[in-house]
């Protein structure tokens, strides 16, 4: 039976390169975009991990980039004095631009200020690629990620001016699946203060609970201690960064869509065109003996290696892709960020067999009910 249908397939060559060609346009896309997913979803998992069990606060009304808003001293410190709190940092981002003042760097490079005694605390997750953190005392001291490094080729003991500041690189962070933070600058928050021409209020908090004590109940104890800022609990935030992962995700299932839409119609157009060029073989087979649910089978099956050979081709043709893709943003970010898993394929090629396989459902049951006098007939 299987032999048949890839007998079959064969007979109509460039038709079915048309076929296979059409779905594997889905799949292709479907790979793609699949792979920047499966990126996405990780870079989300590594980034609640960093943050777990902390809790961020920040200006009940806040406008531009965090941190820039204020949140009054007496509130700061009101914080800093809730039972349970042991730690409160302090941190604010401004637009970092390019070496000697000018823009090259774009919406995933940020100039980052937090108390540089603070450092190793918030970053001890992300490690050290070399030099060390920064240390209190420190004004023109600076930590960048490993892709502005290889940019500019960085070092710790070089130095480098952004936005009219000279820094002195202290620290090379390792590879982080944090797009932002692997392309931008950690510096000590009053010189970040001083260059984005903040007042000594503007902060966004993280709170780091003291041993023992859950972060949940420390966020609510906070939002009743100070009303008027806006509280973001560890739960809260994994909520809201899940949500934007599943808007992506949602693009990815509506890629698929178009894929079953286009390669179905593709592959119920070239079933339909077979079973009508074929249906005096038809009619011969169950005059011999075929039952209808060979016929069935064996329509069914073809459509389905259609849809195998057309999954595969996209695979390999995504993949292809992803690797030039890849290419590109190692040098711009330091990061492959597309990746296509083992899951990845394999729902690719299921997905498109059984795409092929559903198509070709209701031609080859038409195949399989006709009458074989009737199909004897026709020339």
């Amino acid at each position: 039976m299987l032999f048949e249908a890839l007998s079959n397939i064969g007979r109509r060559p460039l038709r079915t390169f048309l076929t296979i060609f059409g779905i594997s346009i889905g799949i292709i896309a479907l790979t793609v975009m699949g792979s920047l997913s499966e990126f996405i979803n990780r870079m989300v998992e590594v980034q609640l991990e960093d943050a777990r069990d902390m809790v961020n606060v920040q200006a009940k009304f806040s406008f531009g980039p965090p941190g820039s808003s204020a949140i009054p001293l007496e509130t700061q410190e009101k914080i800093k004095n809730t039972p349970g709190v042991a730690k409160v940092i302090p941190w604010a981002v401004t637009a970092l631009g390019g070496p000697g003042g000018t823009e090259e760097q774009g919406a995933l490079a940020g100039l980052v200020g937090i108390p540089p005694e603070d450092t190793a605390f918030r970053f001890k997750k992300m490690g050290l690629e070399s030099g060390s953190y920064l240390d209190a005392g420190d004004a023109d001291s600076i930590i960048v990620g490993h892709a502005l490094a290889l940019k500019y080729s960085l070092a710790p003991g070089e130095n480098i001016n952004f936005r009219g500041q000279n820094f002195r690189v202290k620290g090379v962070f390792e590879p982080y699946e944090g797009l932002f933070i692997n392309g931008s600058v950690i510096a000590p928050l009053e010189t970040v203060r001083k260059i984005a021409m903040l007042s000594p209020q503007s902060a966004q908090l993280t709170v780091v609970p003291a041993e023992g004590r859950d972060a949940e109940e420390l966020a609510q104890r906070i939002s009743n201690e100070a009303p008027d800022v806006k509280v973001m609990s560890p739960q809260n935030a994994e909520r809201e960064a899940r949500s934007h992962l599943l808007i992506f995700i949602a693009i990815v299932l509506g890629l698929a869509v178009i894929s079953l839409v286009v390669g179905g119609v593709a592959t119920v157009n070239t079933m339909v065109m077979a079973i009508s060029e074929r249906t005096h073989e038809i009619g011969l087979k169950k005059a011999i003996g075929a039952s209808n649910g060979a016929i069935l089978v064996e329509y069914i099956s073809e459509a389905a290696i259609i849809g195998f050979f057309s999954g595969l081709f996209g695979l390999i043709v995504g993949l292809c892709s992803t690797i030039f893709l890849n290419r590109l943003t190692d040098s711009q970010f330091g990061l492959e960020i597309f990746r296509v898993t083992l899951r990845l394929s394999l729902f690719s090629v299921v997905f498109a067999t059984l795409l092929g396989a559903v198509a070709g459902f209701f031609p080859a049951l038409r195949a399989a009910r006709l009458n074989p006098v009737d199909a004897l007939r026709t020339e």
